[in-house]
C-alpha cells in the first residue's frame, strides 16, 4: 500500500531482506537488513550496523518473482540509530524497468 506524503516519490511499503556494503571502502563487512519502504528516488532499510551518513552503499537483494539477485547502489542520506534512509545513485535499465512493473 502506498504511503502518501509531501515526497518527490510515492513510498511503497515492503518487507524485503537485504544485504548491505559499503561501497567507499575496500571490501568490508555485509550486514543483513530489511528493507521497510521504497521509491523511485530511494528506500528506508533497517540494520544493525555502522553506516555513517553520505557512505556510498550497495543493497543486494533476491527477487523471488525474477529468481535473481539484484544491486542497487546509493548514499545514506540520513539515520536514525539502526534505520538508514538511502538515495539510489542511478537505477540500471533493468532494475528500473523492474521498478516500474512493481516486481521490486
Amino acid at each position: 500500500m502506498p504511503i502518501r506524503s509531501e515526497r518527490r516519490w510515492m513510498r511503497h511499503r515492503s518487507n524485503l531482506r537485504i544485504r548491505v556494503h559499503r561501497e567507499d571502502v575496500g571490501g568490508g563487512e555485509v550486514v543483513e537488513g530489511t528493507c521497510i519502504t521504497l521509491s523511485d528516488g530511494g528506500m528506508c532499510f533497517f540494520a544493525v550496523g555502522d553506516f555513517p551518513t553520505g557512505a556510498r552503499i550497495g543493497v543486494e537483494f533476491d527477487n523471488p518473482i525474477l529468481q535473481q539477485a539484484g544491486l542497487l547502489r546509493g548514499t545514506i542520506r540520513n539515520r536514525t540509530i539502526y534505520l538508514y534512509g538511502v538515495e539510489y545513485e542511478i537505477l540500471t535499465p533493468p532494475l528500473q524497468k523492474d521498478f516500474d512493473r512493481g516486481l521490486l
